[in-house]
């Protein structure tokens, strides 16, 4: 078997003549190994690089994910299935690369074939790979799994019971596109989606309420999930002379409560430990409380004393001043609210001092709060969005371009190089973002992209 030390990489190189995933990697093992049973398992990481093809020197990591040889296996082969497949474009080549994490050798077979070779990569940045061409060994047994993109894309969902069968006539809500399904005597339910970013709901009697994100790029997708079962918990808010406290923010995440004019509020949680952060004016909590949740309906008392305190209002915006609403703003000791739909949010009874925090909002880069709060007052905190790669390729008649100019409106300006390929590092994520392609004795090209969590390919035929 293939064995080097375990800083070096070794694998093979695959060019993708259509768009496609990776969605695991197969190792074969060699047929025999002087390495005995009692050394397994053994770890070792699998690397996928993209090539990239305006400065072929440079590679980035779609992937590194760990995986467990378990036993010899010798002769034999497995497939290891990658968390996440990762996307391939047309035109592009990536590495599919093994690494094994300590001294003792992984073994991995190979084909013997004369005319075989492989590639060892000691670098990612810059790329130092070199061609291992050996008559003796020939190609190593590391294959790429591959499957080809979903046009219309399925995303099936399983949901069972707490006692793990399938649960019957639950609603599955789609919030963005307020579309419910039902599940069958499976427990199933399907649609088709477009390419996006969606958000699920289930609510069923008796039941935890749950809501999570997915995204559907180009692949069916299977969902799994449970219905947990759910108690009341009923939260009454009172001061050290056990009188009721109106108006006090209930923050158990993501649920926030405000107690009535008796002081309480309730609602269904599933049995576990939970974060319990209590904010009033004028207020503190009078000793922190860890909320376990039993399998049973729970009374909780949260006495409050009396103390100097100012309002925090945290105003989240990107950097064209539009408002993000349901951004997460945490702030140290005192849990995590979502931001109205104006993109803010109020933090009610803050003790005076340093505060400490952040801010989350899909596709943006996190924000930091800190503030020396000495009165109630009001922060903006303004993020700055995700950005990606813009890999053009502009071509006539099959034929790469040179030195094409590409305008991106507002964004960058860039230049083919001999492969007919330019390439732009910091577009953020948007639809319809113009660009204009022009070059000497062609007409002049006009067109927009998207880009919304992932990298893009945009390839240009003039005439």
């Amino acid at each position: 078997g293939i064995s080097f030390n375990p800083n070096t990489q070794i694998g093979n190189l695959y060019e993708f003549q259509r768009d496609g995933f990776i969605e695991g990697v197969e190792i074969g093992w060699a047929q025999n190994t002087t390495i005995p049973e009692t050394e397994y398992p053994i770890d070792f990481v699998v690397y996928i690089l993209e090539i990239n093809p305006a400065s072929p020197s440079e590679a980035k990591t779609l992937t590194q994910e760990y995986f467990t040889k378990e036993y010899s296996a010798n002769g034999g082969s497995i497939i290891y299935f990658l968390p996440k497949p990762a996307y391939c474009h047309k035109g592009f080549s990536y590495y599919v690369l093994v690494k094994q994490t300590s001294d003792t050798p992984l073994g991995i077979g190979y084909d013997g074939n004369p005319y075989g070779a492989f590639w060892k990569v000691d670098e990612f940045f810059p790329l130092n790979a070199t061609y291992m061409a050996n008559q003796s060994i020939g190609n190593i047994a590391v294959r790429a799994l591959v499957s080809e993109p979903v046009e219309n894309p399925t995303v099936f969902f399983n949901i069972k019971n707490e006692q793990k069968e399938p649960a019957q006539n639950v609603k599955v809500r789609i919030v963005e596109l307020d579309s419910t399904i039902t599940t069958n005597e499976q427990g199933q339910a399907s649609i088709e989606l477009n390419n996006g970013k969606y958000t699920y709901s289930i609510d069923s009697t008796g039941y935890s309420s749950l809501r999570k994100e997915f995204t559907v790029f180009s692949q069916n997708l299977i969902i799994n999930d449970s219905l947990v079962k759910a108690y009341n918990v009923k939260f009454r808010i009172v001061d050290t002379d056990s009188v009721p406290l109106p108006g006090a923010r209930i923050n158990v995440y993501p649920i926030t409560l405000t107690s009535n004019e008796n002081g309480e509020d309730s609602t269904m949680l599933p049995s576990g430990n939970y974060s319990l952060k209590v904010m009033l004016s004028n207020y503190m909590m009078k000793y922190p409380i860890d909320l376990l949740v039993e399998d049973k309906d729970t009374l909780y008392i949260v006495v409050m004393e009396q103390a100097t305190t100012y309002n925090l209002t945290v105003n989240v915006k990107n950097t064209k001043g539009e408002s993000l609403p349901n951004a997460d703003v945490s702030l140290m000791g005192y849990g995590t609210l979502k931001t109205n739909n104006e993109g803010n949010c109020a933090f009610n009874g803050l003790l005076p001092g340093n505060i400490m925090g952040s801010v989350k909002y899909y596709n943006y880069i996190w924000g930091s709060i800190f503030v020396d709060l000495t009165s109630d007052s009001t922060i903006n905190v303004t993020l700055i969005p995700e950005h990606y790669t813009a890999t053009f390729y502009v071509t006539s008649k099959g034929n790469p371009i040179i030195n094409a100019e590409i305008i991106i409106e507002g964004l960058d300006t860039l230049h083919t190089g001999l492969n007919g390929y330019a390439q732009s590092t910091y577009i953020p994520f948007g639809n319809n973002i113009p660009y204009t392609v022009k070059v000497k004795d062609y007409y002049t090209y006009t067109g927009t992209f998207d880009i919304w969590d992932t990298d893009v390919l945009v390839t240009v035929n003039l005439t």
